[in-house]
């Protein structure tokens, strides 16, 4: 699922329209601050979704589908797998990652962690999650 954002101040998300991403709502108008803070911006934008599976928008929101899948997780297996895969991207990946954190329908249906590029935000890898979003966020 790839997520895209528009201001409606300026753009209407014509393009989005045309090119079958789906409107999701509005955010709550708040700006991310160079000390990964959220600050309220009262601009409120566009949340746009395009899913790049067919059955994204079904297998995202169905029931206890991600809550089963992070589950079956060991955690210790999985901080092992991702600092196995961090040290072999190790030279490649950028010098320092955050970790972002979103939620789907309020919560309802998933959230998925993506660690970013601190110096950009730009997405590196994403993965499913569950549980609340202080316990995803780094």
């Amino acid at each position: 699922m790839a997520e895209s954002f528009s201001d409606p101040e300026s753009h209407h998300g014509t393009v989005y329209k045309a090119t079958n991403w789906t409107f999701a709502g509005d955010t709550a108008g708040f700006s991310q601050n160079h000390t990964d803070y959220y600050l309220p911006n009262d601009r409120p934008k566009k949340l746009w979704l395009k899913p790049l599976d067919p059955h994204a928008f079904q297998r995202m929101c169905a029931k206890d589908f991600f809550n089963d899948l992070m589950n079956a997780l060991d955690p210790h297996a999985y901080a092992a797998a991702l600092t196995d895969w961090l040290q072999a991207h190790s030279g490649i990946l950028p010098r320092s990652l955050a970790l972002d954190g979103k939620t789907i329908g309020d919560g309802k249906c998933c959230m998925i962690v993506t660690p970013c590029r601190h110096e950009d935000g730009r997405p590196v890898a994403m993965i499913p999650a569950s549980g609340k979003k202080e316990d995803c966020e780094a």
